[in-house]
């Protein structure tokens, strides 16, 4: 348990993760000049159901992470930090997304133009709920990669889904995919197929 506080008066929100060996890991926004403690909940079992760990292939996987990569191990709690780092970006890209959509929603008169389309958002549904295959790599640098293919529905990786990479295109948010260092805790890519 921690207590933080600080910050300055009109300061954006700041967001802050914390992460544990053993416990799930936790990302909040928090506004400046507030104090809250800090409680991490001991790690679920992972759902191995909707996890597969791919071996990384230099040839077949060589446009996601370069040349001169090693294949690596993932373990249950760095599966865990990727699920709140994966929470994360979801938000922020929902909220764009949302707000753009209603945006544009709001510029079309319904009075004037009542059968106009309606445009609606490419907004993702609860992350946790999709499938989810991992590569990991260690690049040049030393430094552990992860590449997460999500999918929201395992149909569309046949039988095969837990052997080789579910490449879909178009679909939009049903698909998305998220780039990782987790030795630096940097996002390199987030985001999700298109729409035809």
């Amino acid at each position: 348990m921690h207590d933080i506080s600080g910050g300055l008066a009109g300061c954006p929100p700041m967001g802050l993760s914390f992460y544990k060996s053993g416990y799930k890991p936790l990302s909040e926004e928090y506004e400046s000049g507030s104090s809250q403690t800090i409680m991490l909940s001991p790690l679920e079992h992972i759902d191995t159901a909707k996890y597969a760990v791919l071996k990384f292939d230099p040839d077949e996987d060589r446009y996601i992470f370069g040349k001169d990569n090693k294949p690596a191990d993932l373990s249950a709690d760095e599966i865990a930090k990727i699920e709140s780092v994966i929470a994360r970006q979801v938000a922020v890209y929902n909220k764009k997304e949302n707000a753009t959509y209603d945006s544009l929603n709001k510029t079309i008169d319904r009075k004037k133009y009542g059968n106009a389309k309606v445009y609606y958002s490419n907004a993702i549904d609860d992350p946790k709920k999709y499938y989810k295959q991992f590569i990991t790599v260690i690049n040049p640098k030393g430094q552990k990669e992860v590449w997460v293919n999500c999918f929201c529905d395992k149909q569309f990786g046949d039988n095969d889904w837990k052997k080789s990479l579910v490449m879909v295109d178009d679909g939009g948010s049903c698909f998305f995919q998220l780039h990782f260092n987790l030795t630096t805790n940097k996002v390199i890519f987030f985001g999700t197929n298109g729409v035809a």
